[in-house]
């Protein structure tokens, strides 16, 4: 008998022995591929800011001390959610509304696709990102009313290091290109006193929305781990499988009052 409850309580310890070691591998893991996912956060980061950066260094080389720059903007819109972007130059152009991507390999699209293709590794590699026009495009509906008065504003993503001779777009360029596209003449021109007007204007709107940069990362954080678990990032609604004609997406239970959708 006595026998009997000693191998019991060997094969209780092996087994919890064995859960524990389990327990340990799956925590280590999980620790392992968190931090491997925080290093690609700050890689991506890191050459987020050296893009911006460069892009900023040459604006200010470009407008020899005439015009009004801000870099790293946070606004917020009508609903009160905060925006970013990445600069903001007022020259006699008019207000340019500029995004900068530091992306790398060749990049295809066009302004009317929903997404462009980046093409890695000789062609082995490639990946599907949301057309930055488009984004940029919001970014200038969103300002246009801010500055409270009819003024040219002028969209520009500006890629660093990308080839873009698979991009079809007015309003991109390559950073080398950048010096030509704002100094050329469109038309319109603000004297330095309302280049001036408009700076303040967006300074005060910046300071309006008490938002840092750093805040607004984290909200965009915070709204992604969110779509992970089913939650709409713009009414914090159901996120719900539904089909189309063209194939299966996900939308916010509060459609049609919320109109967020991703694709699958």
């Amino acid at each position: 008998m006595l026998e009997i409850i000693l191998v019991i309580v060997v094969l209780v310890f092996i087994v919890v022995g064995i859960n524990f070691v389990r327990q340990a591998n799956d925590e280590d893991k999980a620790r392992r591929m968190k931090g491997k996912t925080e290093r690609k956060k700050r890689k991506a980061k890191e050459k987020g800011d050296e893009g911006e950066w460069r892009v900023q260094r040459a604006i200010e080389k470009v407008s020899h001390g005439r015009g009004r720059l801000l870099n790293d903007v946070v606004l917020k819109d009508k609903d009160g959610k905060s925006y970013q972007i990445d600069h903001i130059f007022i020259n006699w152009n008019g207000v340019w509304v500029i995004e900068t991507k530091n992306w790398s390999g060749r990049i295809y699209g066009s302004d009317e696709q929903k997404e462009w293709t980046q093409v890695l590794a000789y062609g082995n590699e490639k990946h599907r990102l949301y057309n930055p026009v488009k984004q940029n495009l919001t970014h200038l509906y969103k300002i246009s009313p801010l500055l409270g008065k009819k003024v040219m504003i002028i969209p520009l993503v500006v890629f660093v290091d990308a080839d873009l001779r698979g991009v079809s777009s007015k309003y991109t360029c390559h950073i080398s290109q950048l010096p030509s596209f704002l100094q050329q003449n469109y038309g319109f021109s603000l004297t330095e006193k309302e280049i001036e007007e408009c700076y303040q204007k967006l300074l005060w709107w910046q300071a309006k929305s008490g938002v840092t940069s750093e805040e607004h990362s984290r909200i965009q954080e915070s709204k992604q781990e969110g779509i992970k678990q089913g939650i709409c990032p713009n009414c914090g609604g159901a996120l719900i499988e539904r089909t189309s004609q063209n194939g299966a997406f996900y939308g916010c239970s509060n459609f049609p009052q919320c109109r967020f959708t991703m694709k699958k």
